[in-house]
C-alpha cells in the first residue's frame, strides 16, 4: 500500500463532512426560500382581500353621529385631483356609493396591488379611535393640488392688479358724473371738512392757505365762506337746480315717491345729528315741484290703461276697501280691475262726509268709477261684485245693461257661514263633514259652467 491508499480513509472522510455540510446549507436554503414565497403569497391575498373588503367609506359630516370602528389596516388609494375636485363640486355627492372611484375608461386596466399605498396601524383597547368628519380617506397628490391651486390663485391676483391698474389710469377727476340724480352722494363729516380747508385748501386771490372761514346751513346744503383776503370765497356741498338746492330737492323726492313719511326720516336724522331741512320745507317742496310731477305721471299712466280696454268689452271686478272695519270709517276707496290683463283700470275715493254714513261710501265709489269709465268710453259688459245690497240693487235698476255677476269668493264664505251655523244644531250635525266638499263643488262650478 502506497501513501496515496494509506490517505484515502481520510480524504473519504472530509468529503463526507463537505458532502453533508452542503445538503444542510441547501435544505435551510430552501427551506427560507419556500418561506418568503409563502409570505409574499400571504401578503398579496390579505392585500387583495382588504382591497375588496376593506374599500373607504366616506360618511357625510351632517349624517355621522357614531364613531368610526376602530380598524387594524387600510388601503388608501390615490384619488386623482379631479376626481377630488368633481366630488366636492357636486355637494360630497361620492359619500352615497361605498365604491372605489371608478376609471374614465372601461379598458383601462386595474391597478396592480404594488401600486396601492398601505399603512397600517394598531390601535390597543384602552385607547379610543379619534376618527373626525374632516379626515379624508384618499391620498391626494400634493404637488398636482399645489401646482393647480397657485396657478388659480396667480390668475386671481393677475386678475385683481389688473382692475386695480385700469383703476388708477382712471383720473377721477375727469369722469363724468352723469345728471344730478345719478351722481354718487357720501356723507362728508365736519372734522373732515376743517381738515380739507385747513391743510389744502389755498385761496385762490393770494395763494396762501386758508386760515378763517364760516359754515352756513340750509337743510342739507351746507356753505363754507373763507375770509383771507379782501375778497371773500364761497363753496357749497351741493348743486341747484334753478335756486333750489339738489339735495333738499332729491330728499324730499325719496321720501315721498318711496311712500314714507317725513317724521320718521327726521327720526333717523335727529339720532345720527344729520342736517336736513324742516316739515315746512317739505310741505313747501311737495305742493310746489312735487305733486305737480305726479299728476302729470299718473295722468300719462292712466291714459296708457284706458287705451288699452277702449272699444273691447270688458270684464271687470269692483270691489270697496274702508281704512278702518266696522262701521266707523272714515275714508274709503273702490276699485275696477280688468280680469284679463289684471290691471286696475280705475279707482276712486270716498269721505264719509260725503254720504249719510260708512255703509254708502261703497255704492259711492261704484257709481263714480262706472261714470268715469263712462265718459272715457269703456264699455263694461260684465261686472262681478260683492252681494253688497245697495250694490245690487243699483246695478239691477240703474246698470241694467251690465250683466251683474257675483264674486265666487264671497258667495262661497256666506254659504259656508251659513252651512256652519246650521251644522251646530243637533238635527244638522251630520252635514258638518260635507261644508269643505260643499264649497269645493260651488267652486267647480262656477269654474265649468262658463
Amino acid at each position: 500500500m502506497d501513501e496515496a491508499d494509506f490517505n484515502l480513509p481520510e480524504l473519504a472522510a472530509c468529503v463526507d463532512v463537505v458532502t453533508s455540510v452542503s445538503k444542510v446549507q441547501v435544505t435551510q436554503s430552501s427551506h427560507a426560500t419556500r418561506r418568503a414565497s409563502k409570505r409574499k403569497r400571504s401578503i398579496a391575498c390579505s392585500a387583495i382581500e382588504m382591497s375588496v373588503q376593506c374599500e373607504p367609506e366616506m360618511v357625510d359630516e351632517a349624517c355621522q353621529t357614531d364613531p368610526l370602528p376602530a380598524l387594524t389596516q387600510r388601503i388608501i388609494p390615490v384619488m386623482p385631483l379631479r376626481d377630488l375636485c368633481h366630488a366636492v363640486q357636486h355637494d360630497h355627492s361620492y359619500s352615497a356609493e361605498n365604491t372605489l372611484p371608478k376609471e374614465e375608461s372601461p379598458d383601462a386596466p386595474v391597478a396592480p396591488v404594488s401600486e396601492l399605498v398601505c399603512v397600517e396601524f394598531e390601535e390597543s383597547d384602552s385607547e379610543e379611535s379619534d376618527a373626525s368628519d374632516s379626515d379624508s380617506d384618499y391620498c391626494i397628490d400634493e404637488e398636482n393640488f399645489i401646482s393647480e391651486d397657485s396657478d388659480c390663485d396667480d390668475a386671481v391676483a393677475n386678475q385683481e392688479d389688473s382692475d386695480e391698474l385700469q383703476q388708477e389710469n382712471q383720473n377721477w377727476r375727469k369722469e363724468n358724473c352723469g345728471y344730478i340724480y345719478e351722481e354718487k352722494k357720501f356723507v362728508v363729516f365736519e372734522s373732515k371738512l376743517k381738515e380739507l380747508f385747513s391743510r389744502y385748501v389755498i385761496c385762490p386771490n393770494c395763494g396762501n392757505n386758508v386760515n378763517n372761514a364760516t359754515m352756513t346751513t340750509k337743510g342739507s346744503l351746507g356753505t363754507i365762506e373763507s375770509h383771507c383776503c379782501c375778497k371773500p370765497v364761497h363753496w357749497q356741498t351741493q348743486p341747484f337746480i334753478s335756486s333750489m338746492a339738489a339735495g333738499n330737492l332729491l330728499l324730499s323726492a325719496g321720501i315721498l315717491f318711496t311712500g314714507n313719511s317725513y317724521a320718521n326720516f327726521a327720526n333717523v336724522a335727529k339720532a345720527t345729528n344729520l342736517q336736513i331741512f324742516s316739515d315746512r320745507n317739505f310741505t313747501s317742496t311737495q305742493k310746489k315741484y312735487l305733486s305737480p310731477v305726479e299728476n302729470k305721471v299718473y295722468s300719462e299712466h292712466e291714459e296708457e290703461i284706458l287705451d288699452e280696454v277702449r272699444n273691447k268689452q270688458v270684464v271687470a271686478g269692483g270691489d270697496g276697501r274702508c281704512d278702518s272695519p266696522g262701521h266707523s270709517a272714515k275714508y274709503g276707496t273702490y276699485s275696477i280691475v280688468d280680469t284679463d290683463t289684471s290691471k286696475v283700470i280705475d279707482f276712486s275715493l270716498v269721505q264719509v262726509t260725503e254720504v249719510k254714513n260708512s255703509s254708502g261710501m261703497e255704492l259711492e265709489g261704484l257709481k263714480r268709477c262706472l261714470d268715469h269709465l263712462q265718459e272715457e268710453r269703456v264699455v263694461i259688459s260684465k261686472l262681478a261684485t260683492d252681494r253688497h245690497v245697495q250694490v245690487r240693487a243699483h246695478m239691477k235698476k240703474e246698470r241694467s245693461q251690465i250683466k251683474h255677476n257675483f264674486d265666487v269668493w264671497h258667495m262661497a264664505k256666506s254659504v259656508q257661514k251659513k252651512l256652519t251655523k246650521k251644522a251646530q244644531t243637533k238635527h244638522c250635525a251630520e252635514l258638518k263633514p260635507w261644508i269643505q266638499a260643499v264649497i269645493t263643488h260651488l267652486w267647480w262650478c262656477a269654474k265649468t259652467s262658463n
